[in-house]
């Protein structure tokens, strides 16, 4: 039996975790071995394509996300089935919109209900109206001097990895410059990384 390359990741800007695993199944046990992948018959994508979420939200007047506390790998399976499945991936972010304040509200309260139901808690609530946002995220929007040495703006969350600018309701995306040579794999990694 085998198991999944991982390894950590550590994010000291995190407000919550701040490391999570990372599983890689394109490594290789040997270079003439194949990958996970290499073995797996690759069908159609069965999650969202992020671009038609990202796309979808602005289209509402209200937008606002939320994220599920400490959501990775706390799901258990069945011992039965623990042989083909040795971890279980999904997202923890909730992100939705809609054309009212109130619609928002009730909403957010259905969402935070149904997750409440199945043992998760949704928190770091972030929108583009005051009165949806998490009272520990109100408190807290005054930019600190670690925030700003991190390069977190005020007013802003990130939104599948993007930055949000809540009061402005602008994505945005960034790329770094510091590469000393401009090489394919450089810019491949680069447009990768958007």
């Amino acid at each position: 039996m085998s198991h999944i390359p991982h390894k950590p990741v550590v994010r000291e800007a995190a407000k919550s975790t701040k490391m999570r695993i990372v599983f890689d199944a394109s490594a290789k046990a040997e270079r003439t071995s194949p990958s996970l992948n290499d073995c797996l018959e690759t069908g159609p994508p069965l999650q969202n394509l992020l671009w038609s979420v990202l796309a979808r939200n602005p289209f509402k007047t209200v937008a606002f996300c939320g994220d599920l506390k400490r959501a990775f790998l706390q799901v258990r399976i069945l011992e039965a089935d623990r042989d083909a499945l040795h971890f279980h991936w999904y997202v923890d972010d909730v992100i939705s919109g809609t054309d009212t304040v109130d619609q928002g509200c009730r909403l957010k309260e259905v969402a935070i209900s149904v997750f409440g139901e199945a043992g998760f808690k949704l928190h770091k609530w972030h929108s583009n109206v005051e009165k949806l946002e998490a009272e520990d995220v109100l408190k807290g929007e005054g930019q600190t001097y670690a925030k700003e040495q991190l390069g977190v703006k005020p007013n802003e969350a990130k939104l599948l990895g993007l930055p949000w600018n809540k009061r402005e309701d602008t994505l945005a995306v960034s790329f770094k410059g510091d590469s000393a040579r401009t090489t394919k794999r450089e810019v491949l990694k680069s447009s990768a990384s958007v």
